[in-house]
């Protein structure tokens, strides 16, 4: 949306760009200390704003066993 883009776009922003892609295949504990790294660093330069690129690629994960480690941490996350 436009408004996202704004806010990612601002000069008063951190942006922290996950890419999910590189996240697929990881084990749970790995996934862990990756996203409390990248939140780690969106809270050390606060105001910050997180994006999680591709983040489609996670639903398609569900299918793939191999990938799903990560499918069910996001899901674990929203619920």
């Amino acid at each position: 949306s436009a408004f996202v883009s704004s806010i990612c776009n601002s000069k008063d922003v951190y942006n922290v760009t996950i890419s999910c892609i590189e996240l697929l295949g990881q084990r749970a504990d790995v996934l862990i200390s990756l996203i409390k790294s990248y939140m780690a660093e969106a809270i050390e330069h606060a105001p910050s704003t997180v994006a999680f690129d591709d983040f489609d690629a996670i639903l398609h994960a569900e299918k793939d066993v191999k990938k799903n480690s990560i499918f069910f941490f996001f899901m674990f996350l929203i619920k």
